[in-house]
């Protein structure tokens, strides 16, 4: 099960949404950039209502932002505008959102980011094995991240299904 403390007051049902990086949040950099990205959250609004919102940054490689919808139902225009601020503040801090198609999991305990090519290689050489921990970005929900559907090993994720490992 995983925990983040900055969700800890929001429920199970709370809306989530993984923005991975092209590189590691540096250290000298996490500070303002939360504090930016908070000011945004605090200030978030859907159709007129504040959004009851928090953020993390596991493993400095991801900003995780949810939100709570039973104080406000998120759609539409308010996402729309989490992803173009969350872009915008992280490029302010050169730091680029990736794109989906980019496989991130853990190598000798550090998160590791590959495009799906060269997963597909790391599979076929041996490079990733049945206990690899792999980030599932699409997880949609607290309850989904708090299940470990987030990071898990690749024998029990979506990954398995299409990439083949070596034998």
């Amino acid at each position: 099960m995983t925990s983040i403390k900055e969700f800890e007051g929001l429920p199970d049902d709370s809306k989530l949404w993984v923005f991975s990086l092209a590189q590691e949040i540096p250290v000298g950099v996490t500070g303002a950039l939360a504090t930016e990205l908070q000011e945004f959250i605090d200030g978030w609004r859907a159709h007129g209502s504040p959004v009851r919102g928090a953020l993390a940054f596991p493993d400095r490689w991801f900003v995780l932002v949810a939100a709570d919808p039973s104080f406000s139902e998120v759609s539409g225009c308010s996402i729309d505008s989490l992803f173009r601020s969350v872009e915008t503040i992280c490029r302010k801090f050169d730091l680029q959102v990736t794109d989906p198609a980019v496989i991130y999991f853990r190598e000798n305990s550090r998160v590791t980011a590959l495009g799906r090519d060269e997963f597909e290689t790391a599979c076929r050489s041996g490079r990733i094995l049945e206990t690899t921990p792999v980030f599932n970005n699409a997880v949609s929900t607290l309850a989904e991240l708090r299940a470990g559907r987030w990071e898990q090993p690749f024998a029990r994720s979506w990954h398995a299904a299409r990439f083949q490992l070596s034998n």
